[in-house]
């Protein structure tokens, strides 16, 4: 009896070692939402219009565009003057097994012929949406591009090179096919993803016709899916700024920022990753600043930079906010100027941050997070809707919302379970810069007198007219001794 339930035990066990999910997971980036991040704002992490992929797909709020799918796959096949499907799906049945690694759920509930089925419908809605020659009004393509930017709605990019690849006509090409196909991604999501670089294309060109050269290449991407590929495009378009400021780095912060990448570096104290501080613990600018509770063990002494505090603080403190032209993540202090690059706030932009940064949080071949850092350095700045008013009047924000206070929470709620790296944030010298102003007597002194004494026009006029009243008082005092002592 015990041996039949021993074997039947190790029978489980292998059986539940031979799951898909658990072979090369560590090369799979199609994920779920972890819970942590989904319940601060569930609605951000989920399609409004339609599904792309397994973990959507059947919602019957999205049936809608399934028709749209058949068209835009018609009218492919009519560019072409095919009619047929065969070569595209004899092509995805043999990347059956790759298209299922690239999932972390298990589709085993998907059949052969309904997974080939979606990947054919999907692939091509987003060809054709990509050519920009579907009949979508602008307002429902907003809605799509957000869709398209969602974490569990996406493709492997694989599947989309290879639909696009078959389908064109690669005669008299004097590019490689791949090039024009990420680059006709970057132009459809032109002022959709902040800090994507700019390429511009004629107008009513769509990507059956290759697009302006740029200096975008396939083969410097290793994408696994579009949101991953535009993510990994802004880190290479920002790379040459980063890799200054590395290299102005001391030595010893260099080996950290490169220890900390190795797999082990989670289990090291020194080169564990760094909580954003909550919202009801700031980080005041004072050189006496003891190390937070959340912070953990030595690491406040190791990263040598402590968060900055609010806009409306630093402003008192004589800091001066002023909009650059430039990249999102182009930031820079200087002689107590800070210049920001100005970020449009609208209805889809918690969605798209949202999304980019769970991708940066939770994809195992992430290594730079220039989102999660950007959200970060916008939070330490934005407390309240007075923070957010201060911005807004100086450029660096453009608030097409309208309700200050609705930003100012965004803002806040963004950073809500996010980590960041103590050695490898982007904003460090800043801060270190930042704090170093504040710390400076005159500019505490400044930043009192302007928080207790200046902080509303009544109180100024009541300082003024104190002031005058106490002048008035001392040369009535004068006036009096001089009387006194030369009398007429």
């Amino acid at each position: 009896m015990e041996d039949g339930t021993e074997e039947a035990l190790l029978d489980k066990i292998n059986r539940k070692l031979q799951d898909p999910a658990l072979i090369n997971s560590s090369s799979r980036r199609i994920f779920m939402v972890p819970n942590p991040l989904r319940e601060i704002n569930e609605k951000a992490y989920d399609p409004l219009v339609i599904s792309i992929g397994p973990y959507h797909y059947g919602k019957k709020h999205l049936k809608a565009m399934e028709v749209q799918k058949m068209k835009s796959l018609k009218s492919i096949l009519d560019r072409g003057r095919e009619n047929s499907v065969d070569k595209y799906v004899m092509a995805l049945k043999e990347m059956e097994e790759e298209i299922r690694r690239f999932y972390s759920e298990n589709l085993d509930h998907i059949d052969r012929q309904d997974l080939v089925e979606m990947m054919l419908l999907d692939g091509f809605f987003i060809i054709d949406f990509i050519s920009s020659t579907n009949e979508l009004t602008d307002f429902h393509r907003r809605n799509v591009m957000r869709d398209l930017l969602l974490v569990e709605n996406q493709l492997p990019f694989s599947v989309l090179s290879t639909l696009h690849s078959l389908s064109m006509d690669q005669r008299g090409l004097n590019r490689d096919v791949k090039d024009i196909f990420v680059e006709a991604v970057i132009i459809c999501f032109n002022g959709m993803v902040p800090a994507l670089p700019i390429i511009e294309r004629p107008r009513n060109q769509g990507i059956m016709k290759p697009p302006p050269p740029s200096e975008v290449r396939a083969r410097d991407l290793d994408a696994k899916d579009m949101l991953g590929f535009l993510h990994d495009n802004v880190i290479r378009t920002s790379r040459r700024r980063v890799r200054s400021a590395t290299a102005s780095s001391p030595w010893w912060r260099r080996c950290l920022a490169w220890a900390s990448r190795l797999p082990f570096a989670h289990r090291l104290p020194c080169l564990a990753p760094v909580r954003t501080p909550p919202r009801d613990r700031p980080v005041k600018c004072s050189a006496s600043a003891e190390e937070p509770e959340w912070a953990p063990a030595g690491i406040y002494e190791l990263r040598k930079w402590r968060f900055i505090c609010s806009a409306t603080e630093l402003n008192e403190a004589g800091i001066k906010f002023q909009k650059k032209e430039g990249k999102l993540f182009d930031i820079e202090f200087q002689n107590g100027v800070m210049s920001i690059p100005t970020l449009i706030i609208d209805d889809y932009t918690e969605s798209i941050f949202r999304n980019i940064v769970a991708y940066e949080q939770y994809d195992v071949g992430v290594i730079s997070q220039p989102f999660t850092d950007y959200i970060t350095f916008m939070d330490c700045l934005i407390n309240t809707g007075k923070d957010v008013g201060l911005l807004c009047r100086c450029g660096v924000l453009d608030n097409w919302l309208g309700d200050h206070e609705v930003v100012a929470t965004m803002f806040n709620r963004l950073r809500d379970s996010v980590l960041i790296s103590a050695v490898r944030f982007h904003y460090s010298e800043i801060f270190i810069g930042v704090n170093k102003h504040c710390d400076r007597e005159w500019n505490q002194w400044k930043a009192n007198l302007r928080h207790n004494y200046f902080n509303t026009p009544w109180a100024s006029i009541s300082v003024i007219a104190a002031v005058i009243l106490l002048l008035l008082t001392v040369l009535q005092s004068v006036y009096s001794v001089l009387a006194y002592h030369h009398p007429r």
